[in-house]
């Protein structure tokens, strides 16, 4: 009888044991389970928490599964000890930033490159450099409206026809719009002085010495003077 008790108690001990170990891995949680000898000791209870047995400290990492965060479920990593760890997460479903469009510079024009061929002084500035020539060189001041680089052919005749423009200025009033410069190079580019127009290079360089004045001879030279006009506004510079 004495023998029985003592069995008796043997097995109650071993209960209470087994009840402290127990209680012992349930106190230290799941997340000690990674370890190896956690896994030893209390590998029914690790089993319980859905970790694997001591094989998985070898695979180095272990993927858990995607816990919700604000709606948004993340991927953790986590790492043995010895590792380092990842800080890392990747949230699923992130919306891409709201980036606004750079705004657009305004262009920038180009200038324009003076060629002796085409102007490249606004029509504004070139009228007013003609027009204080014209004042200085004494052009009669009914004519000083008419020293523009942008007059009309019938503009031109009514000037010269009916004596608001004397003819003995013509000279100095296309010297003027020439600023004193040869410009028969741009009247040939122009075809101005094409065939039989040729002898009204005296025109497009009023500065040389000869000019024939308002002879009837050269009435068809006034049919290019808008032409003749083109070429000194484009000497300009």
């Amino acid at each position: 009888m004495l023998l029985l008790y003592q069995f008796c108690g043997f097995l109650l001990l071993l209960l209470q044991l087994e009840s402290v170990a127990t209680l012992s891995c349930e106190k230290a949680g799941c997340a000690y389970c990674r370890y190896g000898k956690m896994q030893q000791h209390c590998a029914a209870f690790c089993n319980s928490c859905g970790i694997g047995s001591v094989n998985s400290i070898n695979t180095g990492v272990r993927i858990t599964k995607p816990s919700v965060n604000q709606g948004r479920p993340v991927q953790t990593i986590s790492w043995n000890r010895g590792q380092e760890p990842n800080k890392y997460t990747r949230p699923y479903n992130t919306k891409s930033p709201n980036v606004k469009p750079a705004t657009r510079l305004p262009k920038t024009p180009s200038p324009r490159v003076c060629n002796g061929i085409t102007p490249c002084i606004p029509l504004e500035e070139a009228n007013r450099r003609y027009e204080n020539c014209c004042e200085e060189r004494g052009i009669k001041t009914a004519c000083i409206n008419y020293c523009r680089y942008d007059i009309s052919l019938e503009e031109a005749r009514f000037a010269f026809m009916h004596g608001k423009c004397p003819f003995r200025q013509l000279q100095t009033y296309l010297s003027c719009a020439a600023q004193g410069k040869d410009r028969r190079d741009c009247c040939r580019k122009k075809g101005i002085l094409n065939g039989s127009l040729a002898f009204c290079e005296y025109f497009c360089a009023p500065d040389l010495d000869g000019f024939p004045g308002a002879k009837p001879k050269y009435q068809p030279c006034a049919q290019k003077l808008m032409q003749m006009m083109n070429c000194f506004w484009a000497g300009l510079q």
